[in-house]
């Protein structure tokens, strides 16, 4: 069976969302260093909890926010302006 080809515009979402994706794993192995910086315990659990997020999202997709975005601050992670996401999708 041949594939069909993207459009331009399905083209442009699967670039998008290829670049999310990698932003996510950037985001996701820093978060993963500031848990390990205080505790392994702690960077341990914070991986179980986002496998058990990611999981979560894969069974239901419309259950959750279409985004989320945090920074690591210091000693906190405090959510972040959404600005620039709305307008790559």
């Amino acid at each position: 069976m041949q594939k069909q080809a993207l459009s331009p515009d399905e083209q442009d979402r699967a670039s998008v969302a290829g670049a999310q994706i990698e932003s996510l794993k950037v985001s996701a192995e820093a978060a993963r260093d500031w848990y390990a910086a205080r505790t392994p315990l702690a960077a341990r659990g914070y991986l179980r909890e986002l496998e058990a997020a990611v999981h979560g999202v894969a069974e239901a997709p419309p259950r959750w926010p279409q985004y989320f975005h945090y920074e690591l601050t210091g000693e906190r992670v405090e959510p972040a302006p959404r600005a620039g996401l709305d307008r790559l999708c």
